[in-house]
């Protein structure tokens, strides 16, 4: 289905951007197109921020946030650059379609932390790279207090979450992923809902 197809689509750009493959060996026309302008992209917000050779670039590294040694929550990014104190984030997102702009993006403020607490790195810039979208990049930063306060919330969100008493909120977004979807009273009455009010067919 197109679904499958997309996703299967949107692994094989990321695999292209953590692998570096040359442009000239990117068989369709579009994928190479993505890679040429991720790339660009990303190469633009290097010189801005004058990021030179003594650099460090990991692809797809894991990262873990620790609440009294115990890891709570974990991210893996498409692209981390470390430099003396700084680090630069990205987020690819190699398909069409809306998503929300850097200052905004809660997945890139969630990275940030992960990153910030892994490594100590401060500031960090963190760009939303979108080969097709308009525009094509937008960037954010968040100095050490911000870090904090991101981390903050994540471990009160955690805590929340394994109290035991957080109420289970249906969504589209939140369930799509979801093991537990096939069994969830609360997924159910959102699709039935839903369908009452005529939102799907």
């Amino acid at each position: 289905d197109k679904g499958s197809d997309d996703a299967s689509r949107g692994t094989l750009r990321h695999d292209y951007e953590e692998k570096q493959t040359p442009l000239a060996d990117i068989p369709d026309d579009e994928d190479r197109e993505c890679s040429r302008r991720a790339r660009a992209s990303l190469e633009h917000l290097r010189e801005e921020l004058g990021i030179g050779t003594e650099s460090e670039i990991r692809r797809e590294d894991r990262f873990w946030l620790k609440h009294n040694n115990t890891p709570i929550l974990s991210g893996q990014l498409d692209y981390l650059e470390t430099w003396g104190r700084g680090a630069l984030i990205a987020d690819y997102k190699m398909l069409y379609g809306v998503h929300t702009s850097a200052p905004s993006n809660l997945q890139l403020a969630a990275y940030a932390a992960l990153v910030y607490n892994s490594t100590q790195k401060h500031p960090i810039y963190a760009a939303l790279i979108e080969p097709f979208g308009e525009p094509s990049m937008t960037t954010t930063m968040f100095d050490r207090a911000k870090l904090e306060e991101i981390t903050d919330q994540l471990i009160e969100l955690y805590e929340e979450v394994y109290s035991g008493s957080a109420p289970r909120t249906a969504g589209a977004k939140q369930c799509k992923f979801c093991k537990a979807l096939g069994r969830c009273n609360e997924a159910f009455n959102y699709v039935k809902e839903t369908y009452d009010e005529g939102r799907i067919d």
